[in-house]
């Protein structure tokens, strides 16, 4: 996943020089929803911050498994 992550970012930075916008003007969000609470720790362990969820309970259970981390969560989807 780390290898993953980090070829992601590239295309981020890429995209963002070519468009003239700084990398840090793009938030990369991974989308959590369907996966266990440990691929959540395990991507927040290689620097991810933000996860998107569509289900509330869903992602209230995630939340609570990853108290101990300042993860930054975002709904996607219709509400």
């Amino acid at each position: 996943m780390p290898e993953n992550i980090g070829y992601v970012r590239e295309r981020i930075a890429r995209a963002a020089t070519q468009c003239g916008r700084s990398v840090d003007s793009v938030t990369l969000i991974a989308v959590s929803k369907g996966q266990p609470a440990e691929s959540i720790d395990a991507a927040a362990r290689v620097g991810l911050k933000h996860f998107g969820e569509s289900y509330l309970q869903e992602a209230l259970d995630k939340m609570g498994a990853a108290t101990e981390r300042d993860l930054i969560w975002h709904f996607i989807g219709g509400l």
